[in-house]
């Protein structure tokens, strides 16, 4: 929360966040482990569990944060939701992460596994359906708002492309989701 509040209040990515956790000495957070995939799923998964487990004391001071790997961010609940309501609602991702059952048996080769189901899905759905559902998640995905134009989607890929890289320490899982939800927003585009 510290590291949210006083360095990143507009927001920051998942990976920039571990670096900030790894500076302060949280072995789990260290770049050196992050080519291992089960090592960086299980600092992934941790990360995003303690994030999950801050909602409801951030809903009673009336706040909210936003957990994507593109952008984890501190906001301000609109007066229309009310905190008992917005912490009832399922969330599937909220479930996923709050169940540390789900770390078990995450090896190397069960994460992998993990990364090319969520991708099949992904680009199962994208071939198959172009309907607004997928430009809705594809903006989600790029962290554009519905109004994004073509000139801002492409700027946003090329800045997400460049830093998620894997040749200049990124993520090889991110970068093809990011590929992905370009390739969405862009068909049929000149």
């Amino acid at each position: 929360m510290q590291i949210l509040r006083t360095k990143y209040p507009g927001g920051v990515d998942e990976m920039t966040l571990m670096d900030e956790l790894d500076a302060a000495g949280l072995e789990l957070f260290a770049k050196q482990w992050r080519h291992q995939p089960e090592r960086l799923f299980r600092a992934h998964f941790i990360l995003f569990h303690a994030l999950y487990r801050l909602r409801p004391d951030l809903a009673a001071q009336g706040l909210d944060i936003a957990i994507h790997c593109l952008e984890i961010r501190l906001y301000e609940r609109d007066g229309c939701n009310s905190s008992h309501a917005a912490l009832t609602q399922p969330d599937e991702l909220a479930a996923y992460y709050l169940d540390q059952s789900n770390l078990e048996g995450m090896d190397d080769t069960a994460v992998e596994e993990l990364i090319n189901d969520g991708l099949r899905r992904c680009l199962g759905d994208i071939s198959t359906d172009r309907g607004t559902g997928n430009r809705c998640a594809a903006l989600a995905t790029l962290g554009l708002d519905n109004d994004a134009d073509k000139n801002q989607i492409r700027r946003t890929y090329r800045r997400l492309a460049m830093r998620y890289h894997p040749d200049r320490g990124g993520d090889t899982a991110t970068l093809q989701q990011i590929n992905a939800a370009y390739r969405t927003l862009m068909a049929g585009e000149p």
